[in-house]
Parts: structure tokens; C-alpha cells; sequence
């Protein structure tokens, strides 16, 4: 995703959704380490204390291509989940 684009990817979304800082590639080492931070932030936030998912479901295409912590955020963020 891109800062100036909110629904310009899943993780840019979440973190204007709950609102926490979006780290872009300049600011961290790699998207595991984004995805990392957001959360630990999202954990954190009211928003997400409260029950407040945006998604029932996700779906990730190529699954395999992304690590771990994406794949966490986005267990996380979506209230039925399946395997």
C-alpha cells in the first residue's frame, strides 16, 4: 500500500482503520518487520481492545509468497476464520 492511498492494500487499510502509524518500505527493513509492528500497535489500540474487526473473511491469493506476520495480521483482523 501506499501512504497517500488508503485502500490501496491491506495493510495500509488496517492501519488507517485503527489508526496506527503505516510504516512504508524507507521506514523499516521489510514488510515482516511493518507487519510486525502493526501488530503489536493494533493489539494495542481501543479499537481492536474492543472487538472491532473490519473483515469476516480474507482471502490470500499465493499465500505462500508472504511470511508470517502478514498472515497473522490478517488472522486477526477478520472475525471467521478457515483453513
Amino acid at each position: 500500500g501506499r501512504f497517500d492511498e488508503i485502500n490501496s492494500g491491506l495493510y495500509r487499510y488496517l492501519c488507517h482503520f485503527y489508526n496506527v502509524a503505516y510504516r512504508g518500505y524507507k521506514d523499516v527493513v521489510s514488510f515482516e518487520a511493518a507487519c510486525k509492528m502493526a501488530i503489536a500497535s493494533i493489539k494495542s489500540s481501543e479499537k481492536f481492545k474492543q472487538g472491532v474487526l473490519p473483515f469476516d473473511y480474507i482471502l490470500v491469493d499465493e499465500s505462500q509468497d508472504f511470511e508470517e506476520n502478514f498472515i497473522e495480521l490478517c488472522m486477526m483482523v477478520t472475525t471467521k476464520l478457515t483453513t
